[in-house]
């Protein structure tokens, strides 16, 4: 029941915050097309409605089947709505985060406050920080590590049952998202190793049958037919020992990478030293109550707020090496840390503990909401409206007046068309130097199309510096930032 009370309250607080989603909805799915996000909906909806060309899908390398994917099949049943589906995931990240942080000692107001404060930092950056509302772009990981962070707390539970969770949690986490082994794989196996709770043979257990469960996962997908991948397929170690070796001859302007000012992320050049001076003055404080007894500890010195201390430094490091850019999708602990860790330094004086909290929450309810929005969120977001609008009619003008034929289209296009266009339109993506592009993708799609070269076909979908492959143009609809375009083609399907 206090469950169902707490995500009443949830539920209550994102519908009046909803704007803060719209714009962050508007600007992926109408002022740009990230159709990437799409894909989770995609599958779900070819699950329920054509599973005959499921096997076809290609997915990404953090495919994020657990939880995104499923979730959109799960949601597929009762809606088949992709605004619908796509806002309820985003208060699914909403309710998620707030447990996240609840877990990491702070009180349930000021965890719900927290993940309010995030889905405003994301309205504010859409661009950047708003992805995290987004399937498939890492914001679940955070979920990931709440279910393990449950199963660490639980003090009664036996050897089968254990081994089973904490197997089956680590092999769909290993299939599903692979920022999981980069940003907190390594430090909640610590926390699990020195809780004194488990012996080191239970763990021992529990992470082979890990491994035996994500190489089942893995198998199982292969054989169905899906393209997946391993993380061996990617040259991750090379680029790190590349990465380490730059390190070693020339130290300062990797290290000064950290302290950029330069990068396009917004505020990282505050989130960055705030997290530095936060995680000292918590690691001074730790290390100082260490004497603590059992109990005393519980209260004032909490390790598993380490956790914020070493992963937004180790993610950062990490993106340096392999010469990633810092986009805030790989390093969403970093505002959660700064949170997380000056609200937990702020306990141990309680007046002004809640009065940062009640000044916080206040400070982002009042200026805008669904009963006092703000003009220029209003505007933005019925200009992402406008745009999406617009890319439809006009792909479905392009598609009847060149015979309502298959269209060639470069990459982001394709899931859009396939997600929000009525008609069946069917586009195929090729790469700027026109070779077929199935990228996050079911290749099922294309199965009855004999050629697969843009001069196969009579109209295309693209972008508008492209040069559309050097075939020579008869026609062009613009369609707000695409071109449609028509040209003749070397012959006919």
């Amino acid at each position: 029941m206090r469950f169902l009370f707490r995500l009443l309250i949830h539920f209550l607080i994102f519908y009046l915050l909803y704007p803060s989603w719209e714009k962050i909805e508007s600007y992926h799915f109408g002022v740009v097309t990230n159709s990437d996000a799409l894909y989770p909906y995609l599958f779900a909806k070819e699950f329920w409605t054509s599973p005959e060309i499921l096997s076809g899908w290609t997915f990404p390398p953090s495919n994020c089947f657990f939880p995104d994917v499923l979730f959109f099949i799960a949601g597929y049943y009762f809606t088949s709505d992709v605004l619908v589906l796509h806002a309820s995931f985003a208060f699914f990240v909403f309710v998620t985060t707030s447990y996240f942080l609840n877990i990491f000692g702070l009180s349930k107001f000021l965890s719900l406050t927290g993940s309010i404060a995030f889905l405003k930092l994301g309205e504010m950056f859409p661009d950047s920080w708003g992805q995290f509302y987004l399937p498939t772009f890492h914001a679940t990981e955070f979920f990931l590590v709440f279910c393990f962070l449950v199963l660490l707390k639980k003090d009664k539970m036996n050897r089968f049952w254990f081994v089973a969770l904490f197997g089956s949690l680590l092999g769909l986490s290993l299939f599903s998202e692979l920022w999981f082994l980069v940003h907190s794989g390594l430090i909640l196996l610590a926390f699990f190793l020195f809780s004194g709770k488990h012996t080191f043979a239970k763990i021992a257990a529990s992470l082979l049958f890990g491994f035996l469960i994500y190489k089942l996962i893995f198998v199982s997908f292969q054989k169905y037919g899906f393209l997946v991948y391993l993380p061996r397929q990617f040259p991750a170690k090379d680029l790190i020992l590349k990465g380490i070796n730059e390190l070693r001859l020339d130290p300062f302007s990797k290290i000064n990478l950290l302290f950029s000012q330069k990068t396009d992320l917004p505020l990282y050049k505050y989130f960055f030293p705030a997290y530095l001076i936060l995680s000292f003055l918590f690691l001074v404080s730790f290390f100082r109550n260490l004497h603590l007894s059992r109990k005393e500890e519980k209260k004032s010195n909490r390790p598993e707020l380490l956790y914020f201390c070493i992963v937004p430094l180790l993610s950062l490091v990490f993106l340096i090496l392999v010469s990633i850019e810092f986009n805030a999708r790989y390093i969403y602990a970093l505002p959660l840390a700064c949170f997380v860790l000056f609200f937990s330094l702020l306990k141990r004086l309680k007046p002004v503990y809640w009065a940062f909290s009640w000044i916080l929450l206040i400070g982002i309810l009042l200026p805008s909401h669904r009963y006092f929005p703000d003009p220029v969120t209003q505007n933005f977001i019925q200009t992402g409206k406008e745009m999406r609008k617009e890319r439809l009619e006009c792909i479905s003008l392009a598609w009847e007046k060149w015979g309502k034929l298959p269209g060639a289209s470069y990459y982001w296009p394709v899931k859009f068309s396939y997600a929000f266009s009525k008609e069946p339109i069917r586009l195929v993506p090729f790469t700027p130097d026109g070779i077929y592009y199935p990228w996050v993708h079911n290749r099922n799609w294309e199965k009855d199309l004999t050629s697969l070269e843009p001069k196969f076909f009579s109209w295309a979908v693209a972008d508008k510096k492209d040069k559309v492959w050097n075939l020579k143009i008869k026609d062009t609809l613009p369609c707000s930032h695409w071109d449609a375009v028509g040209f003749f083609p070397s012959s006919d399907f």
